[in-house]
């Protein structure tokens, strides 16, 4: 993970890859450093998250 410079964002769910599957964790690599969030909100959807800007989906996440 050390050499990929730059953030990357990955989704995590139960659910599979439906539009409405809930989204259960966020995981974030930014410059090789790993951040994971756990999101609590049934809300928070493929759909949703399809959507909107890596930095609009870190800010869900924290």
């Amino acid at each position: 993970m050390s050499k990929n410079k730059g953030t990357h964002v990955w989704f995590f769910t139960d659910d599979g890859k439906a539009k409405d599957s809930t989204i259960d964790y966020i995981m974030v690599t930014k410059n090789g450093k790993l951040t994971v969030y756990q999101i609590f909100s049934d809300n928070i959807t493929w759909g949703k998250v399809s959507k909107m800007s890596n930095a609009q989906v870190i800010k869900l996440g924290t």
